[in-house]
């Protein structure tokens, strides 16, 4: 399990993630890895878009945390995933893919 701590400035980033059209995410920070955790739920939108969602997230920190020697990871979470979006999440080694159950257990799958 991971131990992800709130961290002075992780509203700042949010904040200026707004501002530079990447949008808000759910976001963690990792600090014994120096990496930031993005978290994306999948509700009905395409696989490619959530995708490229938190592909533009991790760009964003990639680009603004640089400096810090931070990494980033993005995080997909679905009820089921499909083909389409396992095949994308495998294409890229910072993203993993978790389904939910009724239960709300959380597993990763990709």
């Amino acid at each position: 399990m991971w131990n992800l701590v709130p961290i002075e400035g992780a509203s700042d980033a949010l904040r200026a993630a707004k501002e530079t059209r990447a949008e808000a995410w759910d976001v963690g920070y990792e600090a014994a890895a120096r990496r930031w955790w993005i978290f994306e739920l999948k509700r009905g939108r395409s696989a490619d878009r959530v995708v490229g969602q938190v592909s533009r997230y991790l760009g964003w920190i990639g680009e603004e945390r640089r400096g810090n020697r931070e990494s980033a990871v993005g995080a997909i979470i679905v009820r089921k995933a499909d083909p389409k979006l396992r095949y994308a999440v495998k294409s890229n080694e910072r993203l993993s893919l978790w389904e939910f159950d009724d239960q709300l257990d959380v597993r990763q799958v990709a």
